[in-house]
């Protein structure tokens, strides 16, 4: 058994570069190139996979962000809070539905460049060619944790589509334009955005 893991040791690679040497240049040429790939693959295991140009996700940016459900439902509690107090509107049922929800807005490097290629004939240019080149990468900053993470910049509100308030008071026409005020101006949308109708009784 000794014997054999002796044979296999240093007298083993010595025999084999023995044998390389011996070898046409060509062989020598594929077994080194096969060596050499084997040790980027290995090396390759080491390294950190890049990414600088996909976008983080919110929750990357170390910051929380409502989804768009959780932007609803705050914003329909509020608005019903807020309708409920109105004098006239009685039990009041809000819906909201929004356009896109909330956007997290993360700073970047950019990088641009142009590639100008001219032909000259007869000492003037014939053709002009250009090739505009860019490249960005997301800035990342250090946390308390020892973790590098986005630097999100500012955080982008949901845009609403359009908001349906049902209560007691929408036959009054009085009742119902208040309430359209308030929800206008509580959302800053337009009244074509609003719709206020009559509850069931």
């Amino acid at each position: 058994m000794e014997a054999k893991k002796r044979g296999m040791g240093t007298p083993y690679f010595a025999k084999l570069f023995e044998t390389l040497s011996q070898s046409d240049r060509k062989v020598r040429l594929v077994v080194l190139a096969g060596a050499a790939g084997i040790l980027l693959i290995l090396a390759s295991s080491f390294w950190p996979s890049g990414g600088g140009a996909e976008p983080p996700s919110a929750a990357q940016g170390g910051t929380a962000v409502l989804s768009s459900d959780q932007y609803t439902q705050a914003t329909e509690q509020r608005l019903t809070e807020i309708l409920s107090s109105i004098e006239g509107v009685g039990r009041v049922k809000v819906m909201v539905t929004l356009e896109s929800g909330t956007q997290a807005v993360f700073a970047k490097n950019e990088k641009s460049s142009t590639d100008t290629v001219m032909n000259y004939e007869s000492q003037t240019v014939s053709k002009v060619q250009e090739k505009d080149n860019s490249e960005e990468s997301y800035i990342l900053v250090d946390t308390s944790a020892g973790k590098r993470q986005p630097l999100m910049v500012t955080e982008l509100s949901p845009v609403v589509q359009g908001v349906v308030v049902v209560c007691d008071g929408a036959k009054d026409a009085r009742v119902a334009e208040r309430v359209t005020t308030a929800v206008m101006t509580s959302l800053g949308i337009s009244s074509l955005k609003v719709c206020v109708v009559q509850l069931a009784s």
